[in-house]
């Protein structure tokens, strides 16, 4: 008896174990029987759907099932799985979903689904059940990047992330004297573009995009026809034949992308050399782009640089498969410093070069200035060894105003100011360089960048202050900390000489002199630099002193006498290190005085 009351409780073990194993592959099978919609509640008896996303079951609190004959999802349980967010709002039965940048919506009861605000017809409307908002499985082949089946032996509705996608869409239109090409992809990977030339063509590869090869005719301002072309089992291909060489750029779309062809760049070159800097100015166009890494910038040449010291001739040469490309023009300068400036398509590259033509040796620095929207070719003549030189930078300028009061500008000030200093240092025979002698917007980062160029000795800059405050007035020095220890002459230590020096000229208030190492002007010149904050435009009083001539001149005289100063002590520091460098080659050296003995008792055998 007690053997068989063993089995009996062994059999019903195994029998419970096998209920709730089967239990559980019927998924819902118990929970889903009953749905309640539109205020009743209807026993179902039809097939649950698992729901996976590339073959992992989400975890869900309502399967996929059949309504009305058709097989439906879960929105929210789908779409939070794959990233998304979802938000419902309950008055308005309406459930605004955001996937990968699109924004999908969904209304109960309603056909009517939207993406990016175009309605889209589903094949059945959404339908709240069970506090669940579900729609038909075939909506999902409108959303990128997925695809979804339904396996009703396995009961399973799959969808998947990872599948190569297709061309979904090739136009082509002109608009204006431009001719735009869109190309749309399912489910693309990233792509690169390119030029082409002998023929001219544009390029564009998409990653993992599968299409047969195929010819698309169209003829537009600037390209006679289209193709596409398989590169592997999952790279695409298009060609955009142009009807000549032209310019153009592309914009991203969620789905491809956009390219916008013209007619090659007019240069719109212009040149400025009236004044200490003297530079090309190409519109519209940037050949450099400014970089920040590891706590140091630099300029970062799109294109490649050459100078041919022999010839004078400085030459930015074009990538033939850049998206960028210009006219040929030829400009006559013949000047005392250019004769002439060349744009021109090489013959046998297809580069496109931009070649000065100069009548003596420069340095060229190569800049893109933002506010001005324009490349800057600087043409710089850099100081001598143990010439002394010194930058000088009227802060703001052109687009930049700078603080102000009212129709009182700090840029103007700066630069009244900046022209008093410049004369009285060519008065003691100091060489300067002046960034700016007139209205014109220096890039911020060119300043540092043209001082270093120059080998400058000692950098200058002038501002003016401004506070929430009309209280506050005074000046105060700017400079970058020197390193601990540092015993030669540092932007520190000419701050606190410039700063004395207004201060006993001016008679303003003492701000002292204050550590700025983020400031672009002080961090990255090489050389000594100070920032002089002269006054507050937003105190009466310091107004009425800023626009005084007289006053400008005081400022003035007291940076030319701590610069004159700062050279001295420069120049003693540098007489100094030569002197300790001649004595250190001067020493004798004790290996070669042995030898000579040795060489010398040897003769004397």
């Amino acid at each position: 008896m007690i053997k068989r009351a063993g089995m009996k409780k062994f059999i019903t073990g195994i029998i419970l174990f096998c209920i709730i194993l089967i239990s559980q592959n019927v998924v819902f099978a118990a929970q889903q029987l009953t749905l309640n919609y539109d205020n009743k509640s209807v026993k179902y008896s039809g097939v649950s759907y698992k729901i996976t996303i590339n073959d992992k079951e989400i975890k869900t609190d309502f399967p996929g099932i059949v309504f009305n004959k058709v097989t439906m999802f879960p929105l929210r349980s789908v779409f939070e799985s794959l990233g998304g967010t979802v938000i419902w709002n309950s008055k308005t039965q309406i459930m605004d979903i955001t996937y990968k940048g699109e924004k999908y919506q969904f209304e109960n009861n309603s056909s009517n689904a939207k993406i990016n605000g175009k309605i889209i017809k589903m094949t059945s409307p959404a339908k709240k059940i069970n506090d669940r908002l579900i729609v038909p499985v075939d909506f999902l082949k409108n959303v990128r990047g997925l695809v979804a089946s339904t396996d009703t032996k396995a009961n399973v509705i799959k969808i998947s992330t990872n599948y190569t996608g297709s061309v979904k869409e090739i136009i082509s239109a002109d608009s204006g004297e431009k001719t735009i090409v869109t190309l749309r992809m399912d489910n693309h990977k990233g792509y690169k573009y390119y030029r082409l030339t002998n023929p001219d063509r544009i390029a564009v590869e998409f990653n993992n995009i599968k299409s047969d090869q195929k010819t698309i005719e169209t003829a537009s301002a600037h390209i006679s026809g289209i193709s596409v072309e398989a590169i592997s089992d999952n790279s695409t291909r298009v060609i955009i034949n142009l009807n000549e060489m032209a310019n153009f750029s592309v914009a991203d779309l969620q789905d491809g992308c956009k390219i916008t062809i013209e007619k090659p760049i007019n240069t719109n070159l212009s040149y400025e050399n009236s004044y200490d800097r003297v530079y090309f100015s190409l519109k519209n166009i940037r050949l450099a782009d400014i970089k920040e890494e590891n706590n140091r910038s630099y300029i970062a040449e799109r294109y490649k640089h050459e100078y041919d010291a022999e010839n004078f001739k400085y030459t930015i040469t074009i990538d033939a498969a850049s998206s960028l490309s210009l006219k040929d023009e030829v400009y006559n300068i013949d000047d005392s410093l250019v004769s002439t400036v060349e744009i021109y398509r090489d013959k046998e590259t297809q580069d496109t070069k931009i070649t000065i033509n100069a009548k003596q040796e420069f340095v060229y620095l190569t800049s893109y200035n933002d506010k001005r929207m324009q490349s800057e070719i600087n043409l710089l003549t850099p100081a001598k060894e143990g010439e002394a030189l010194v930058v000088i930078d009227a802060g703001h300028g052109g687009e930049d105003p700078g603080a102000n009061n009212g129709k009182i500008l700090e840029k103007d000030l700066n630069l009244a100011i900046a022209l008093k200093l410049e004369a009285l240092l060519k008065k003691n025979n100091v060489k300067t360089f002046m960034l700016r002698q007139d209205d014109t917007f220096v890039g911020l980062y060119d300043r540092p960048y043209i001082a270093n160029a120059l080998n400058a000795t000692l950098f200058v800059s002038i501002h003016n202050n401004a506070i929430d405050s009309a209280k506050t007035s005074g000046t105060e020095t700017l400079y970058y900390p020197e390193a601990k220890g540092d015993t030669a002459f540092t932007g520190e230590k000419f701050a606190k000489m410039v700063q004395d020096a207004l201060i006993e000229k001016l008679k303003s208030v003492n701000r002292k002199t204050v550590q700025r190492p983020g400031l672009v002007v002080l961090k990255y010149t090489k050389m000594p630099a100070i920032l002089a904050e002269i006054g507050f435009l937003t105190n009466a009083a310091e107004v009425k002193n800023l626009t005084n001539p007289e006053y400008q001149q005081k400022a003035a005289e007291a940076l030319n006498d701590s610069i004159l100063k700062a050279l001295d002590i420069i120049a003693s520091e540098k007489k100094t290190e030569d002197k300790l460098e001649n004595e250190s080659n001067n020493e004798p050296d004790p290996d070669a005085e042995a030898a000579q003995d040795i060489a010398d008792e040897q003769a004397a055998e």
